[in-house]
């Protein structure tokens, strides 16, 4: 078990936030706890956390996965207390990452309309013998709701071999062979 960071008064309730992302682009998401101190990554290793990356910011409000490039993977963004911005670009070393951007469709002759901003959808996404999911609702314990696309690593593979997506609106929906970006 990793221990959580102890506050400015000494007890261990200074986590103001939790996101999960894949940061290195295996397929598995790690998560990042945010404290007034700064931000801590941890990879899930033989059942326990291991810290693999961290940034020291005093005062620090948020940290969240910003996705600008759909190869390289996620970058952090933090927030500090004067309000300025903070940013980690994806480091060298990262795998392949499939970025997929959903948004549902109305089609007015057939009276329907899908979930425009397509929160709900479920997507599994099969590499090799290996299969990963997400969806599309946030993975932040703050408030709001992002509408980044949904981001998945490849662990190394040269495409995604089979996507599954399940809409919100019950609509089952397939593709093959996708490549990263």
């Amino acid at each position: 078990d990793r221990p959580l960071p102890e506050g400015p008064d000494g007890d261990s309730s200074a986590v103001i936030g939790m996101v999960l992302a894949d940061l290195d682009g295996d397929g598995r998401s790690e998560l990042i706890d945010t404290t007034p101190a700064g931000w801590v990554a941890y990879r899930l290793e033989d059942d326990r956390l291991k810290r693999i990356d961290s940034a020291e910011i005093p005062g620090m409000r948020h940290a969240i996965p910003f996705q600008g490039d759909a190869l390289a993977g996620p970058a952090l963004v933090a927030v500090g207390e004067d309000g300025g911005l903070g940013i980690w670009p994806p480091g060298p070393g990262r795998l392949g990452f499939l970025s997929l951007a959903f948004s549902g469709m109305e089609e007015a002759g057939k009276s329907m309309r899908s979930n425009a901003s397509a929160i709900g959808t479920r997507v599994g996404i099969r590499v090799g013998a290996g299969w990963s999911q997400r969806e599309s609702y946030r993975s932040y314990s703050g408030p709001g709701q992002s509408l980044q696309p949904t981001v998945i690593g490849l662990g190394g593979a040269q495409r995604a071999d089979y996507i599954a997506i399940d809409w919100s609106d019950g609509v089952f929906q397939s593709e093959l062979d996708l490549e990263p970006g």
